[in-house]
């Protein structure tokens, strides 16, 4: 079966996510045990945070997608079954697991796909907030040396 997504993609999930809530659950997977294989270790979780806060986003390749119930149900999405992750810009494909459903594309502006920080680094890619803040580390020291630069003269 051959399900296509296409279109902007993000992160999500792990205790750095504030973009979800702190007890914010997950569409297909309703406990640790359920899935342990997405979550931080036991000794690692916070227990005050619901299971999204819990992924560990920084060590597993997982995925959420708008996932269409009736050619994915939620029974198949919830085992261990992997999808496969490909980055147009960087041609790198990776396999990663079914976390999620999601993003709310009203609310992210039309982003096909969140992904976990560790798939997103295998495929080579970064979001625009990632490029954002790379770019202002490399700007900044360079516009202070030039000020500095004019103070001299």
């Amino acid at each position: 079966m051959t399900v296509t997504f296409a279109g902007p993609c993000s992160w999500f999930g792990g205790s750095s996510d504030t973009g979800v809530s702190e007890t914010e659950g997950l569409a297909f997977i309703f406990s640790y045990d359920q899935a342990p294989w997405l979550f931080y270790p036991e000794a690692d979780r916070d227990p005050s945070t619901g299971l999204a806060r819990n992924l560990a986003s920084e060590t597993v390749s997982y995925v959420a997608c708008r996932w269409d119930y009736e050619v994915t149900p939620k029974e198949v999405l919830a085992q261990p079954i992997p999808a496969l992750v490909r980055a147009p810009k960087t041609g790198r494909e990776r396999l990663a697991l079914p976390a999620d459903w999601g993003p709310h594309e009203e609310k992210t502006g039309g982003r096909a796909a969140d992904l976990s920080k560790y798939l997103l680094s295998q495929l080579g890619i970064t979001t625009v907030k990632q490029r954002i803040k790379k770019r202002r580390e490399v700007i900044k020291p360079k516009r202070k040396a030039r000020r500095q630069a004019r103070k001299k003269k």
